[in-house]
């Protein structure tokens, strides 16, 4: 016999799991896009971008690691 306990927490944990899923997901599809987009860019246009996306993955980087990185 299942219990009522069983029947809450498989309620509550498939919506989480098909939630973290679907966020990985759209994740993935848009880092994706971006390189596609980043491969089509005009070559002075590609340099200026991966500097900038350079210096804010450095600036993320670091501050979800609490250090700083050269």
């Amino acid at each position: 016999m299942v219990s009522w306990t069983t029947i809450t927490v498989w309620t509550i944990s498939v919506p989480l799991a098909l939630g973290i899923g679907w966020s990985r997901y759209e994740k993935k599809k848009t880092r994706d896009k971006f390189v596609t987009e980043l491969a089509a860019m005009d070559l002075t246009v590609e340099k200026n971008c991966s500097a900038a996306c350079v210096q804010k993955l450095r600036w993320k980087s670091a501050s979800s690691s609490y250090r700083v990185t050269d």
